[in-house]
């Protein structure tokens, strides 16, 4: 398989890992165990982007703030549309990051650093290139879990039935659950 063939078959992974974590987001409170940071708050922001696969015409775009809770993002969800776009953030105390994520390239935009620069020249854009690299050391992080939890077994067996419980108006499964299924390594 050519490379851009690899690319192509896996776009959606985007959609998959910004559901992942507004599921999570919701079953945990936020509050996710980032390996090789620590504890973090992450949550969906001020703006969701869905989309249905098939029909790229069909898209809700919602801002505000917390747009996963309300029920329009929910029923969306529910007739099969997927995240094309999210603004997310995460908060590794006491440093807030912020970002926009397009699902398709997993592309970061609209970056929002912590407010702790430093007013000098050099030593400003040092800090930002070490904000930067921090947040994507996090990210990537994160991803990676994803990825970890998407190519194991609980994945079919656990995580899948859940995820369509939860998007079919359930409840998410306990904290305790979720968090079992992450310290799995």
């Amino acid at each position: 398989m050519e490379r851009a063939e690899k690319i192509e078959s896996t776009r959606f992974l985007g959609s998959e890992f910004i559901v992942w974590i507004w599921f999570c987001s919701e079953a945990l409170e936020a509050r996710l165990e980032v390996p090789g940071f620590g504890p973090a708050e992450v949550w969906l922001d001020t703006l969701l982007v869905l989309e249905a696969p098939e029909e790229k015409g069909e898209r809700v775009a919602l801002r505000g703030l917390a747009p996963s809770g309300g029920e329009e993002a929910r029923v969306a969800l529910a007739q099969g549309k997927l995240p094309t776009q999210a603004r997310l953030h995460l908060r590794l105390d006491p440093e807030d990051y912020g970002f926009v994520l397009k699902a398709d390239t997993l592309a970061r935009s609209q970056v929002q650093l912590p407010a702790k620069l430093k007013q000098a020249g050099e030593e400003r854009f040092l800090e930002r290139m070490q904000l930067l690299e921090r947040l994507d050391g996090m990210f990537d992080a994160l991803f990676r879990e994803f990825l970890r939890l998407r190519v194991s077994p609980s994945w079919e067996r656990q995580i899948v039935p859940a995820l369509r419980a939860w998007v079919g108006g359930g409840d998410p499964p306990s904290a305790a659950v979720v968090r079992g299924w992450l310290k799995k390594r």
